[in-house]
C-alpha cells in the first residue's frame, strides 16, 4: 500500500486547467496559412499531448533539424501567447479544485508538454502560480507524451515516489504517459470521449467530481 503521509497531484495544463483549445487552433491556423501547409481539425487533434519536436516533423511530413523545429515552434508559440490573454479561459472548477487540494495539504505540480513560457503564462492568467510546488514543461524533457518523462520529472522535483502521485489528464497520450510512469491517473473528458480514455483509473466529466477524499481513496485502491 502507498505511504499516504505525503501525496501529490500532477496536472496537465491545456484541457485540464486551461481551456486553450481555440487559441492553439487559431495559432496553428495562422502558421499553416503563412507556410502554405494543410491544417484541419484532424491535424489539430492528432497533436494533443505531443511535444513540438514531434508535431512539426509530423505536420510537415519530413525530417527537420533541431534549428528548424525550434524556429517553427517559437513562431507558432509566439502566435499563441499573443492570442492567449483574450482567447483562453479556466476549465470549469479548475481554480476551485487547485485551492481545495492545496488547502488539503496535497502537493501540486504541473506536468505539461507545452513550452515553459506558455505554461507560466497560463498559471499567471489563472492566478494560481503560488499553489504549485513544481512546474515541469516540454522544455525540461527530451520526449513528449506518451513517454513518461514529464511526469517522472515532476515527481523528482517534488522528491516524491511516483506511486504517491495522481495525474489529472485529458488526452490519450497523457493517460498513457501517466500509466507508464506507474502513477494513478484521472481522465477528464474535456478533449476526448470516455471510451478513448478507458485506460485511466477513473474518468470524470467535470473537475468538480475530484476531491481530496477521492484522491486518497484512489491511491489506497
Amino acid at each position: 500500500m502507498t505511504n499516504l503521509n505525503r501525496i501529490a497531484v500532477i496536472f496537465d495544463m491545456d484541457g485540464v486547467l486551461l481551456d486553450s483549445m481555440h487559441a492553439h487552433f487559431l495559432a496553428f491556423e495562422c502558421f499553416a496559412k503563412k507556410h502554405r501547409i494543410e491544417f484541419s481539425e484532424t491535424h489539430f487533434r492528432s497533436f494533443f499531448g505531443l511535444h513540438n519536436r514531434e508535431i512539426f516533423p509530423l505536420w510537415f511530413n519530413k525530417k527537420l533539424n533541431v534549428s528548424e523545429i525550434e524556429k517553427y515552434a517559437e513562431e507558432k508559440e509566439g502566435l499563441y501567447r499573443t492570442l492567449a490573454p483574450s482567447q483562453v479561459a479556466p476549465i470549469p472548477n479548475a481554480v476551485d479544485l487547485v485551492k481545495h487540494l492545496y488547502n488539503s495539504q496535497i502537493d501540486l505540480a504541473v506536468g505539461s508538454s507545452g513550452p515553459r513560457k506558455n505554461v507560466h503564462l497560463a498559471l499567471e492568467i489563472l492566478g494560481i502560480t503560488k499553489y504549485f510546488k513544481s512546474v515541469s514543461t516540454g522544455d525540461d524533457t527530451e520526449q513528449g507524451k506518451p513517454d513518461p518523462a514529464i511526469f517522472l520529472h515532476a515527481a523528482s522535483r517534488l522528491n516524491i515516489s511516483p506511486s504517491a502521485c495522481i495525474v489529472v489528464e485529458d488526452s490519450v497520450a497523457g493517460v498513457e504517459a501517466a500509466l507508464r510512469a506507474e502513477m494513478r491517473v484521472i481522465a477528464l473528458t474535456s478533449s476526448f470521449p470516455a471510451d478513448k480514455l478507458s485506460k485511466a483509473h477513473r474518468i470524470v466529466n467535470s473537475l468538480s467530481e475530484i476531491t481530496s477524499k477521492g484522491i486518497i481513496e484512489l491511491l489506497r485502491s
